[in-house]
């Protein structure tokens, strides 16, 4: 569970991080950088969850021999 809490605080940081940066590069292009940088995370994003997903379920496409241990 510490390693969870971990990686999200890294990951919002990271996010965080990333966003002055942009934000930096011009004072007048903020919400064109912002809509850029949102869009490039969610392009990155959706694709990374649906692999996950498929990942997680080793393939079989939907069908647990078990639920997960978690339920």
């Amino acid at each position: 569970m510490v390693a969870i809490i971990v990686l999200d605080v890294a990951m919002q940081t990271q996010a965080i991080l990333n966003q002055s940066r942009v934000f930096a590069v011009s004072h007048q292009a903020r919400s064109r950088l912002n809509t850029a940088y949102v869009a490039g995370i969610f392009a990155g994003g959706a694709p990374g969850s649906a692999a996950a997903a498929v990942l997680s379920l080793g393939g079989r496409g939907g069908r647990r021999s078990r639920p997960p241990a978690w339920f």
